[in-house]
């Protein structure tokens, strides 16, 4: 399963900035699979994935007018808004006490893969942040210098 080619995802979104139901049902097909998988990495709850899958298509459906490709590819932005509405359903099941704790040590990174090359330490805080975001004040301070030094390593590949 891959992602269609950026250019038909903007024809897509143009579309549907005119009002063309069709588009979103294309859209739809093309990376509602995909964007499923997003969320249910963030979401264990069936349903709850499903509803948010939902409301991602939603804000797509309603923020193509606005869309701007100069801001970012289109997969990058609709990827984006799932991952952010996983996010919020997150924290506020935290807040409820009800999250689920984050499993890091079942994503383990492929051989090969530019994660592999990072000790456990840098890949436990790159997951961390991806799944449940940058933590805020004084207590979360040692944390965002780990992530930023991560990433450093990441991109430089060592």
């Amino acid at each position: 399963m891959t992602v269609p080619d950026p250019s038909e995802l903007r024809t897509l979104i143009d579309r549907m900035a005119d009002g063309d139901r069709d588009a979103l049902r294309a859209l739809i097909e093309a990376v509602g699979p995909h964007l499923h998988a997003t969320i249910a990495r963030m979401v264990p709850e069936p349903v709850a994935a499903a509803v948010l899958l939902e409301e991602s298509f939603g804000e797509i459906w309603s923020h193509a007018p606005v869309y701007d490709a100069y801001a970012g590819e289109p997969w990058t932005w609709m990827a984006t808004v799932a991952r952010s509405r996983a996010m919020e359903w997150r924290v506020a099941r935290r807040a409820k006490g009800k999250a689920p704790p984050l499993q890091v040590e079942g994503m383990v990174p492929s051989p090969g893969s530019a994660l592999s090359a990072l000790d456990e330490a840098d890949v436990d805080v790159l997951l961390r942040v991806f799944h449940d975001g940058l933590p805020g004040g004084d207590s979360g301070a040692e944390d965002r210098a780990r992530f930023d030094q991560a990433l450093l390593r990441l991109a430089e590949g060592t």
